[in-house]
């Protein structure tokens, strides 16, 4: 991971809050000088739009001058935060930008340079979430880039350990965003855990240790432990080790499937994320 930049979407709550100071922590342990606070404001005209379903047209005119005043009243607000956590060698800049999706960060990732996203979780992942996508299901489906996602109570932002969550069924393509995680916990130095689940005993335990060490030696791993456990879901499985082995991040791979996908086959990120209370680290498989 080159020094680059860390963008953190804010919703100017106490959650955004904490992900923006984890994201400085983070940046000093990385050695990345600049962090992106960014708040999406929805038009209004969109907002209206959406919460009649489609019915309700409201003015152009009001529209765009209830925008002016919501824009200035944001960008004081995130001024405000950016100037509160920025340190001598983290400078946190404040942006608002409009538009249609809070959840679509992929330009902004490119405009501003940033390389890894940090930011927190509200979701409880009820039946309607789940059916129409909370907003960190979308940002998981969505964003092409790392993503650390924080899910509650503010936690030690050291990072020493990170356990790597493998599903050897998966063929080498299938795994690529292995190497964003292993270049991410280089650059923290921390050990990595790379940890596989055996949930229906299709794989034993020897071959499993001889698949990760594979893995390893093919990524050229250096700093490393091997883990193998037997649990009958793979989200109760990773909570056990991490209660067990004390892990500072989660790291999981997705391939971003649709909403269609995750309501009939389900979710193990989102899963995942709603069980842990440390942070998860989301890498996209490409």
């Amino acid at each position: 991971m080159q020094k680059t930049k860390i963008l953190v979407p804010t919703d100017l709550t106490e959650l955004s809050d904490m992900a923006t100071e984890y994201a400085v922590d983070i940046a000093h342990q990385l050695k990345i000088n600049e962090v992106i606070l960014l708040n999406i404001l929805i038009p209004a005209h969109v907002q209206t739009s959406y919460a009649s379903g489609g019915e309700v047209n409201s003015s152009m005119h009001i529209a765009q001058q209830l925008n002016m005043v919501m824009m200035e009243k944001h960008k004081e607000i995130v001024e405000k935060q950016a100037k509160k956590y920025s340190t001598p060698d983290v400078e946190v800049k404040p942006y608002v930008r409009a538009n249609i999706s809070k959840s679509d960060l992929n330009e902004f990732v490119k405009e501003f340079g940033a390389g890894l996203i940090v930011t927190s979780s509200k979701d409880k992942f009820s039946f309607l979430e789940i059916l129409f996508g909370s907003e960190t299901e979308k940002k998981i489906r969505k964003i092409d880039f790392p993503m650390i996602v924080l899910t509650g109570e503010p936690v030690p932002s050291v990072v020493e350990k990170i356990a790597l969550a493998l599903d050897l069924e998966l063929d080498n393509e299938e795994q690529d965003g292995i190497d964003d995680v292993v270049d991410i916990a280089r650059n923290l130095q921390a050990h990595l855990q790379l940890v596989h689940v055996i949930t229906d005993g299709n794989i034993n335990a020897s071959d499993a240790i001889e698949r990760l060490q594979n893995i390893a030696q093919n990524r050229k791993i250096q700093n490393y432990s091997i883990n193998v456990v037997e649990n009958h879901s793979l989200e109760s499985g990773l909570s056990g080790f991490a209660r067990k082995n004390n892990p500072d991040m989660i790291a999981v791979l997705t391939h971003g499937n649709g909403k269609i996908h995750n309501l009939i086959y389900g979710s193990n990120t989102g899963e995942l994320i709603k069980e842990m209370e440390i942070p998860v680290l989301v890498a996209k498989c490409k």
